[in-house]
């Protein structure tokens, strides 16, 4: 067969990590940590899996440490034990990937990404962009966010020095990241998302012709 090189993102760590560390006894990597015991999820993380997987956990650590820290002053250990305790929807990690097709279910009401996003212990949506702001472009990343808005749940742009929304214009690395991102968003067009599959890529883009924005 044909050979792929690996980049550093999530396909490589699913080929190289998940699949052989949950291989023995067919489970998600979640359930394989907890000891089957599972979590109410706190937060979906919205992101694209062809993303810098190093960066990817960069940008996790710092909305965690950030969200510990939102209403309290309180030094890094502290909030680093915070954050740690935060339970998160990773779609890698929490779906089976042994039994993909069983757990997508035959629709996009019976898939875990709607499922989880409608949960009540579900409290916000992060999406976790790079400098190309790629997750947007994506499909299920697009019909992320349409399901966050339908819920009327927060939902956060989240990047590898914090969260957008919140970053203050202290530094000039903030400064150029709020301007970069300021300026991607301004050409972004759903109707250029992509997905792995056709299928449903079609499905996605049928539920989002009924998206009406706010306005803002």
């Amino acid at each position: 067969g044909k050979l792929w090189a690996l980049g550093t993102n999530l396909y490589a760590v699913e080929k190289l990590l998940i699949r052989p560390q949950t291989a023995s006894h067919r489970v998600s990597m979640s359930e394989l940590w907890s000891g089957g015991k599972g979590n109410l999820i706190e937060f979906f993380i919205s992101h694209f899996w062809g993303e810098d997987f190093g960066e990817f956990v960069q940008s996790t650590y710092r909305f965690g440490l950030h969200h510990a820290g939102r209403n309290v002053d309180i030094g890094r250990e502290e909030a680093n034990s915070v954050a740690s305790a935060m339970s998160f929807y990773i779609c890698a990690f929490s779906n089976n990937q042994w039994n993909l097709k069983a757990e997508l279910g035959n629709s996009v009401e019976e898939s875990p990404f709607y499922r989880v996003l409608h949960a009540p212990s579900t409290k916000m949506v992060v999406m976790n962009v790079d400098q190309y702001a790629t997750a947007l472009l994506r499909a299920w990343c697009g019909f992320e966010f349409y399901v966050t808005h339908s819920c009327g749940k927060p939902f956060l742009l989240n990047t590898r020095i914090g969260p957008l929304q919140e970053m203050k214009v202290d530094t000039r690395i903030e400064e150029v990241w709020i301007r970069h991102m300021f300026e991607v968003l301004q050409d972004l067009d759903i109707q250029q998302a992509q997905a792995t599959k056709q299928s449903d890529l079609d499905m996605i883009l049928e539920q989002l012709k009924s998206f009406k924005g706010t306005g803002a």
